[in-house]
């Protein structure tokens, strides 16, 4: 027979104590969210795109996006590389460093450039036709996914070549914006800031040219998508002041104790990031077409 002072009851009582703390800041959390989803409008759009994102599987669509995002990345660096090929290292370097990009990166392009002299038109064939490859299967990741995101059935896609010259256009010029505003930041920091506002509003645009290329339900607007771009214009800045002030030296103490390995893994997470923001635009809309369906249907009684 145990007596009261048995440790192992008195732990029992204490585990019990805990477990029902835990059970009542639960409740109370669960309660407090309920009234604040009831009382307040961006509380409830918010919970709702979450939801939304949950039910579609952002995560795994991100995932899937952003692996087809990484291996665009090589051959599109194997075209960048193929052309740098036709100019001599030190100018390489030079402009990688006009441009505002880091020392690494610069040594590295310098590097690249004087490898691919003797290669450069075998990088440059192999690398587009690699590049167109990588594009229409980027194309189709994020139709799909898309689709997916809005719930909608599996629709094919046409115009592949189309489609591929897009995705290139897209990304090539998301990349050039960057490469300006380091170069404006470089020159003077007020010049910086301004193009870091500025930089939001084209992102938005290209956000919402985007998604209007993308499927979506017969009943959403170009109007209804304006949610999603804004998403997508702060998110690729904060994404691109990430990169500045942080990935670029990650990339560079990665490369330098985990080798080739760390530098993927870096991007690898860059493009998770970026193909995160891109399944949440698709997911921030459908929540704002669910929020806004109820204000704008007629009210019972109304001529």
């Amino acid at each position: 027979m145990q007596g009261d002072g048995d440790p192992s009851s008195s732990r029992r009582a204490r585990l019990e104590r805990l477990g029902r703390w835990a059970r009542e800041r639960r409740d109370g959390t669960l309660d407090r969210v309920e009234q604040a989803q009831r009382r307040y409008p961006a509380v409830r759009f918010v919970l709702t795109a979450v939801d939304h994102d949950r039910v579609a599987g952002g995560p795994l669509l991100a995932g899937a996006l952003a692996f087809r995002l990484f291996l665009w990345l090589l051959p599109a660096c194997l075209v960048v590389v193929g052309c740098l090929g036709f100019i001599r290292p030190d100018e390489a370097r030079e402009l990688a460093t006009d441009s505002g990009m880091s020392g690494f990166a610069a040594s590295t392009i310098s590097s690249a450039t004087a490898q691919a002299h003797e290669a450069r038109w075998v990088l440059v064939v192999t690398g587009l036709f690699a590049l167109f490859v990588a594009s229409v299967t980027l194309a189709r990741t994020m139709w799909v996914a898309t689709t997916l995101a809005w719930q909608m059935p599996i629709q094919k896609l046409r115009r592949l070549p189309r489609a591929a010259a897009l995705v290139v256009g897209l990304l090539v010029s998301a990349l050039g914006l960057v490469l300006v505003a380091n170069w404006l930041r470089s020159i003077d920091h007020a010049v910086g800031l301004v193009a870091t506002l500025l930089l939001v509003v084209v992102y938005s645009f290209l956000g919402w040219v985007v998604l209007s290329l993308l499927p979506r339900p017969p009943g959403v607007s170009l109007q209804d998508l304006v949610p999603g771009s804004l998403l997508i214009g702060v998110g690729f800045e904060v994404m691109h002041a990430f990169s500045a002030f942080y990935l670029v030296h990650r990339l560079s103490s990665a490369s330098q104790l985990y080798g080739d390995l760390g530098s993927a893994a870096t991007l690898l997470l860059w493009t998770y990031l970026l193909a995160r923001i891109l399944i949440g635009a698709t997911t921030v809309n459908r929540a704002w077409v669910a929020y806004r369906a109820p204000t704008s249907a007629p009210r019972a009684g109304a001529p």
